[in-house]
């Protein structure tokens, strides 16, 4: 149950349904690559907006990530 606390509907109440689900990314990589050469990840995300890339803990700068 949500309750208002203030402003003019102070004291109304409703109930909501809150889905709850675990975060989940799954990427598509290639099995090797060669060094130098260009690396395409892909991959979806369950929920959010963005997801932060890193290769061999080093975070990946956004503009590198299309």
């Amino acid at each position: 149950m949500v309750t208002v606390q203030s402003g003019p509907r102070a004291g109304d109440y409703d109930t909501v349904d809150i889905t709850v689900s675990e975060k989940g990314v799954k990427f598509d990589l290639p099995s090797a690559v060669v060094i130098g050469e260009k690396l395409d990840i892909t991959g979806i995300a369950n929920t959010g907006t963005y997801v932060d890339v890193f290769v061999a803990d080093v975070g990946m700068p956004s503009w590198m990530i299309l």
